[in-house]
């Protein structure tokens, strides 16, 4: 295959990627105000549109190593160093600029994912702290304790609702 046509496939694979994680991101979003609403069936069906978009994403950067191996193989560049940086550099500025526009394109949309990966995680976190404070608190509502025939106090003992914490 032709170096252009190799760099013309390298930039949809860009394109498609771009589009992949744009659409986690959207993802990610819809799951903050679930999160935050506290729908947790929606959110189990959401976690599993995610997945198919993950799994996705994932046989899209095999393709683009694929053919970033393979314009390497053609352009004579060590496969090891390659990015997308040092490839646009060493092709012609109608290309360069195609690949550092894909490039960037997806550079943003993985930042804002994970900045709203980490923000949902906050919540996540957050509303489990708040499970466990409630049932704490909860669990701590036994009874005083209650005396023995021989006027001894009867310690009861921690009574937990439950015995296990997911």
């Amino acid at each position: 295959m032709s170096i252009e046509r190799i760099i013309n496939s390298l930039a949809e694979i860009l394109e498609e990627e771009f589009k992949v994680y744009s659409g986690l991101l959207e993802i990610a979003k819809k799951k903050k105000q679930i999160i935050v609403d506290g729908k947790v069936k929606e959110l189990e069906q959401l976690v599993k549109v995610e997945q198919t978009c993950i799994i996705h994403a994932g046989k899209l950067e095999r393709q683009r190593e694929d053919i970033v191996a393979e314009l390497c193989k053609e352009m004579g560049i060590d496969c090891n160093d390659a990015t997308i940086s040092g490839i646009s550099n060493k092709i012609g500025r109608e290309y360069s600029e195609k690949l550092e526009k894909g490039r960037q394109n997806l550079i943003k949309t993985i930042e804002s994912l994970k900045t709203e990966n980490a923000l949902n995680a906050r919540l996540i976190k957050n509303s489990l702290d708040y499970i466990d404070f409630s049932l704490n608190l909860m669990a701590s509502l036994g009874s005083d304790g209650s005396y023995l025939k021989s006027g001894e106090v009867n310690e009861p003992g921690k009574r937990n609702i439950l015995d296990l914490k997911l």
